[in-house]
This record gives structure tokens, sequence and C-alpha cells, in this order.
């Protein structure tokens, strides 16, 4: 799923440093086909990171329960304009992706 990230970083007045992504992806449950009867599994994001300077700046476990295209938003402390933030995430299937993020 590569290019499912969409973000931008933006640093605040009080310092905080605002940080809203966009993730298409399908964020399935495990379900039966009606049709067949055969059961679906689930595929939903497992796990999804931001690093900032090789720190880990924001961390998530997410379950079947999250919305198909989610929308996050995170603040960071101590980055600066012009900084880059990499998210990455692992869904059920393994699939992943990444995207860096540049601070405005």
């Amino acid at each position: 799923m590569a290019n499912s990230i969409r973000g931008r970083a933006k640093v605040g007045t009080n310092g905080q440093t605002e940080v809203r992504l966009l993730i298409n992806h399908p964020m399935t449950m495990e379900r039966v086909d009606p049709a067949t009867g055969q059961r679906q599994a689930a595929h939903f994001i497992e796990e999804l990171t931001a690093v900032h300077k090789g720190e880990t700046v924001f961390s998530a476990l997410w379950g079947q329960a999250i919305s198909q295209n989610p929308f996050l938003a995170f603040a960071v402390s101590g980055v600066e304009k012009g900084d880059v933030i990499t998210v990455q995430w692992r869904d059920t299937k393994g699939e992943t992706d990444s995207a860096q993020i540049a601070v405005a």
C-alpha cells in the first residue's frame, strides 16, 4: 500500500508541533461473505509509530474497531521547523508503509 499516508506537521505558537495524518486503508473486521459463507479475515493496521531524530515520539496499537481511512492528530514537543517526522504502519497482512513529513 505505497503512498497511503498523507500528513502535515506545523509548529504552533505554544512550541508544540501538531501532526495531522490521513491514512488510506480499508480497516475491515473479520466477517462472513454472505454469498459464499466463507469467513474473511480481518485486515487492519495493528501498529503505527512516528519517529523524530531516531526517537519514537508517538506509538499506537490499533484493533479492528478503527474506522476505514483513519485520521489521526497528535502534538509533539521539541520539534523545529524544517525537521522531518517519519510515520510508519504495519497491518494484519504484514503490509507496511511509511512517509516522511517535513515540519512547517
